[in-house]
């Protein structure tokens, strides 16, 4: 048994963050535009069956916004809270 406090293993935790600026135009006026924010934050666990495989497991919180460029009460904003499987594949 290993002495280390942080060795976990076949058990490798990890976090990811992402951020995202842009904008949609569906129409040539501002009418048709619309500014676009999203961010989240996520954290997991990777399980792995050998140095090549693993499968992921992670609870993530993300946040999305639109907002209209010409009326900018028109705005729809998206609050979610998921959970998300996954496989890693390591290739030498």
């Amino acid at each position: 048994m290993s002495n280390n406090i942080f060795d976990l293993g076949n058990v490798k935790p990890f976090a990811q963050t992402n951020f995202s600026l842009g904008r949609s135009q569906s129409s040539r006026d501002d009418a048709g535009k619309r500014n676009l924010l999203e961010f989240g934050v996520s954290a997991g666990a990777a399980f792995s069956f050998n140095d090549s495989v693993s499968i992921d497991v992670l609870l993530g919180y993300r946040f999305d916004r639109a907002r209209s460029v010409a009326f900018e009460d028109n705005t729809i904003d998206f609050n979610a809270f998921g959970l998300g499987l996954g496989f890693s594949f390591i290739i030498d």
